[in-house]
């Protein structure tokens, strides 16, 4: 039974399986959230029309970030988390929402809703989710940290006992 189970590529084919996987997850996590913006915000959809999908995207979602701190990595542009990188995905995080949800507020309204009240719930929006994203990002800036250093230790350990072994 072991040897259908054994593994009958190389390295090279395992990454490129790996690169694969990681395309398919991506392409899924970005058209899941284009498809629930699109149904719950721009036409108005009931929710029980996407919120299967919603709840696809938020395990996703959920999965990524649990994986990505796991290993030890932040985002594939920098190792370690920033206040700059968290201010930045925060910002355009709470942009582009606050947008779709503001175009979709008016299109609901029949395209009648005034200036001034779509600038308010558009800046509304926008510094609400922005501090939220911001302190969810703070906190797991805090999470990646004690990570690191308790693998930064681990592995201090390890060499000073590779050192002793050696003496």
């Amino acid at each position: 039974m072991k040897k259908y189970w054994k593994k009958k590529i190389d390295e090279r084919q395992e990454a490129d399986l790996r690169r694969v996987e990681s395309y398919g997850y991506w392409i899924a996590f970005w058209l899941l959230l284009a498809s629930v913006l699109m149904k719950s915000v721009i036409l108005s959809r009931p929710r029980t029309e996407w919120f299967t999908e919603w709840l696809i995207f938020m395990i996703l979602a959920v999965y990524g970030v649990v994986a990505f701190a796991k290993i030890g990595v932040w985002t594939k542009f920098s190792v370690k988390p920033t206040l700059i990188s968290s201010a930045g995905s925060s910002l355009l995080g709470s942009l582009a929402f606050s947008a779709l949800f503001t175009a979709g507020s008016w299109l609901q309204s029949g395209k009648t809703m005034e200036w001034d009240r779509m600038l308010m719930l558009f800046i509304s929006w926008l510094i609400g989710l922005f501090v939220v994203l911001f302190a969810t990002f703070l906190a797991l800036m805090w999470v990646y940290r004690i990570r690191d250093r308790r693998m930064q230790k681990k592995m201090d350990e390890e060499l000073e006992e590779d050192d002793d072994e050696e003496l």
